[in-house]
């Protein structure tokens, strides 16, 4: 591990010196892309890619590193995106506590925001498998609990980018960014019955090990949380803070993302499968469909949630969800029951 860091800062700064010396000859930025690619580790695609876009970037120009790839597709430029992007200061303090931000896809000129409870287990592992050629299935118990860390460590994140060129990509009109979200109750019933029911992991914000008993009970804590915060939810486990505190929902006019897909349409999920991810998601957008068929989870820890909504959720008890989530419910236009 240490000699290849010692590796990434020579690549990293014969980069430097090419780019000074010889006005960003393009051969010599070549080699040292290559350089940075044979060497960088874990980390290495967002540390290209946030170096890149810091290094090479003009106010028009794209990223030149971005052309050394396949891309998987390729789409007529369109007209210049009519909106502003003023991303909110803090959005970055916002990721605390998050172990996966916005995914880039530079080669493909694509963004997908995955959020925990939406889906995003079986989206990250697509995205592992289409980006870098990992492979992790999560209906295997030994993959499951390395996609999530992988995806943290492998994939390229949109805060990898510098803050001016996350501005300027948002309103390109060759990338699409499209995000996952659920129907607030059923996310967080699946987050209730996933983490506190089954693994009893109750050291998660806000619980600090204190057991919670029924989903009533757990959502009783949140009402409280959500009146005792400042911030309100937006501070919690990320398996139950609000959809709307990720993918940049509150800081982008809505003309920003190419598209906002929910769960619950399982049409439109499998064409984001086939779409995004090429042969692995094909192969998923099938799977997916044969395992809802039969009444198999889809991934290995998911809860099925909308299958409990009768056993665990009253009339009253969905109405309080929804007054805890407006947010989520007015944004993605959702009504106080998930769809049947």
């Amino acid at each position: 591990m240490r000699q290849g860091l010692r590796h990434l800062k020579r690549a990293l700064a014969y980069a430097q010196r090419c780019l000074s010396a010889t006005r960003r000859t393009p051969v010599l930025v070549l080699v040292a892309l290559i350089g940075l690619l044979a060497f960088a580790s874990l980390r290495s695609r967002s540390i290209l890619v946030g170096w890149c876009a810091h290094h090479l970037t003009g106010a028009d120009g794209d990223v030149q590193c971005f052309q050394l790839g396949h891309t998987t597709h390729t789409r007529p430029r369109q007209l210049p995106r009519n909106f502003t992007v003023q991303l909110d200061p803090q959005w970055r303090e916002s990721l605390k506590g998050v172990m996966v931000d916005v995914i880039a896809f530079p080669r493909d000129q694509r963004l997908l925001c995955t959020i925990p409870k939406a889906g995003s287990t079986l989206l990250r592992s697509l995205s592992l498998a289409h980006a870098v050629g990992l492979h992790l299935e999560p209906t295997n118990p030994a993959d499951l609990t390395l996609i999530h860390p992988f995806a943290a460590k492998r994939l390229v994140q949109l805060s990898d980018f510098p803050d001016a060129y996350i501005a300027q990509l948002l309103q390109r009109p060759t990338w699409q960014y499209s995000a996952v979200v659920r129907h607030p109750l059923t996310r967080v019933l699946s987050a209730y019955l996933d983490k506190l029911q089954r693994e009893r992991d109750f050291a998660r914000d806000p619980f600090n090990d204190r057991p919670v008993g029924s989903f009533a009970s757990f959502v009783r804590v949140l009402e409280s949380v959500a009146h005792a915060r400042p911030e309100g939810l937006n501070s919690t486990d990320e398996h139950w803070r609000p959809q709307s505190a990720f993918c940049l929902f509150r800081s982008l006019p809505r003309e920003a993302l190419s598209e906002v897909v929910q769960l619950e349409d399982l049409a439109a999920i499998r064409r984001v499968y086939a779409e995004w991810f090429g042969v692995y998601g094909a192969r998923w957008a099938t799977e997916h469909r044969r395992r809802r068929e039969h009444g198999q989870a889809t991934s290995l820890h998911a809860r099925s949630a909308a299958t409990w909504l009768k056993a665990y959720v009253n009339e009253d008890l969905a109405r309080r969800v929804r007054q805890l989530y407006r947010e989520d419910y007015e944004r993605f236009g959702y009504g106080l029951w998930p769809p049947s």
